[in-house]
């Protein structure tokens, strides 16, 4: 299940799942890696670039720091089921609103800016770099609307099924990434990781932290 870590041995020293460098390595760093240093020497003006920026930093930093506090919440109580709900929403609209309006309507002027001047190599890496980034924002918005459809419709959950699926979503929904967000809708619209193996993954971290709770309690 290791893709290319024998070969990155030399300056990565954790074994990362092919899905998850075919989605962060692939898709999202790209973009870092080809476009921002150019753009620097080359259009530190372009406002473009500036808004692209800061937006997507402070949607890395409202997820970081949200989903970190979320890890913390008790959501069999109403107060932390509700926290829950609530980051749910702010990291949707934060989600939607930077890597959704600002990055394609951002992208299209700076792919025009290139395209009017005549800079055909910045036309070009813009517009590979600029689809991959595309399509892993796309999946991040379809993953954010999914959990805020799935749960902000939905009252306090009374019976233990209800609860039980509260906490398997609040697991899968664990960043990979902490100032990415999540990559479950990712994961099923590539593939990249069977229904099954997934629940049986759940399930093994539900019962290690019923476990967990059960020797707090005897102690």
């Amino acid at each position: 299940r290791l893709f290319f870590f024998e070969k990155v041995k030399a300056f990565w020293s954790v074994p990362s799942p092919k899905e998850f460098f075919a989605i962060m390595g692939v898709l999202l760093h790209p973009l870092g890696m080809t476009m921002v240093i150019p753009l620097v020497c080359y259009y530190p003006q372009l406002r473009a670039f500036h808004l692209i920026a800061c937006a997507l930093l402070f949607a890395a930093a409202i997820c970081f720091t949200s989903g970190s506090y979320k890890m913390t919440l008790d959501v069999h109580t109403k107060s932390g089921f509700y926290r829950f709900k609530a980051i749910v929403f702010v990291q949707t609209v934060t989600i939607a609103y930077t890597r959704g309006y600002v990055w394609f309507t951002q992208m299209y002027v700076a792919l025009s800016t290139f395209h009017q001047e005549g800079r055909t190599c910045f036309l070009i890496g813009g517009a590979i770099a600029g689809t991959l980034m595309s399509t892993f924002n796309i999946l991040m918005i379809l993953d954010a609307a999914g959990a805020s459809a799935t749960w902000l419709p939905k009252g306090f959950p009374q019976e233990q099924a209800l609860k039980n699926e509260l906490e398997e979503d609040f697991i899968l929904r664990a960043a990979p990434s902490p100032s990415k967000g999540t990559v479950m809708a990712s994961r099923r619209l590539f593939g990249l990781a069977s229904a099954r193996k997934v629940r049986v993954t759940v399930k093994m971290v539900v019962a290690a932290n019923k476990f967990k709770s059960m020797l707090k309690k005897s102690t």
